[in-house]
């Protein structure tokens, strides 16, 4: 898979300055941003491998979209442990997640 630099200067080499072109360019930070929106856990060095992975397997009919990162980061990455007692994750006020002697402030919430 190239690099930035590989294809700008791929771009340079093939086409005048001036020239017009369409490209969609993802990044490792889109592939790690959806995993986090999703509750994967994606290191830098998976989301290179997911670029790589979907680079290599491309359809130039359909392209690159959304729904193809959310595919190959499920079958690539972890999902992330939810707090076992209020499974408000991203909301949790417990400093160690995933500690069952801890209840956060959703939890005493919800059971009311």
């Amino acid at each position: 898979m190239p690099t930035i630099k590989e294809l700008c200067e791929r771009l340079l080499r093939d086409n005048k300055p001036d020239d017009v072109v369409a490209a969609h360019i993802w990044c490792a930070e889109d592939v790690i941003g959806k995993a986090k929106e999703r509750h994967y856990i994606c290191t830098p060095e998976q989301a290179n491998e997911i670029l790589e992975d979907i680079d290599s397997h491309i359809d130039s009919e359909l392209g690159i979209t959304w729904m193809t990162l959310d595919c190959t980061i499920q079958d690539k990455c972890k999902l992330e442990p939810l707090c076992l007692s209020c499974q408000f994750k991203d909301n949790c006020s417990r400093p160690e997640r995933n500690d069952p002697d801890t209840d956060c402030e959703f939890y005493e919430e919800s059971e009311e």
